[in-house]
């Protein structure tokens, strides 16, 4: 059974991130009182059991910006993103199912290499795993040579330290929008190696060389 997280507001005003399964009654009860014209800016639909959870996480990563209630001082464009963010955020901790590649496609937007959701969880097994700091030093210079040092620090900063980056969404978009690029080339770099890694694993099975 789903639900939905849903953005409510007016032009030019603060939008209320809640959630619900009748927004479109949420809606005109808010109208109520209210002088401006409230709109439905979008709803993200959630399983039913996270859905409050899920509202939480976005509340949370957008604190810089909170007004009162579950009101922010953000467009509807950034609450939406967030909360696309924070469902693929509580379901990746919520559930044994791998969300890594809609994390990879919440975080990094536009078109990624095919890799990219393996990719991204080769690095954070190797990340978490005993030696892990070996495997993911050799990812770190596979990402810095082939897209540059700019492109590595954005990607580890949104896999490792994502809550200074959700803080520059909020204050400078123009700027976290280089972040995002960046950050998806060197996401697009490691994907690469790491096709090319497995392809030759593939040759190697068939061949009869795999070890």
């Amino acid at each position: 059974m789903n639900s939905f997280v849903y953005v409510i507001g007016s032009q030019d005003n603060p939008v209320k991130i809640g959630h619900g399964d009748r927004v479109e009654t949420r809606v005109i009860a808010l109208q109520i009182g209210n002088p401006d014209k409230l709109h439905i800016f979008g709803k993200v639909s959630v399983p039913w059991s996270l859905a409050e959870a899920i509202e939480a996480k976005a509340h949370a990563l957008l604190l810089p910006s909170w007004r009162r209630g579950e009101w922010f001082n953000i467009n509807a464009d950034t609450a939406i993103r967030t909360i696309r963010v924070a469902k693929a955020m509580v379901e990746s901790s919520n559930d044994n199912t791998d969300h890594r590649a809609l994390l990879a496609e919440t975080l990094f937007p536009g078109p990624r290499h095919p890799w990219a959701g393996h990719a991204l969880q080769h690095y954070h097994e190797a990340f978490n795993s005993l030696g892990g700091s070996r495997n993911t030093e050799e990812m770190d210079r596979v990402i810095g040579d082939r897209a540059g040092m700019a492109a590595l620090t954005a990607f580890r900063t949104i896999l490792l330290n994502r809550g200074k980056l959700y803080g520059l969404m909020v204050r400078d978009q123009a700027t976290y929008g280089r972040a995002l690029a960046a950050a998806g080339l060197g996401l697009d770099a490691l994907a690469a190696w790491y096709g090319e890694r497995q392809e030759g694993f593939l040759l190697d099975e068939i061949s009869g060389n795999a070890a």
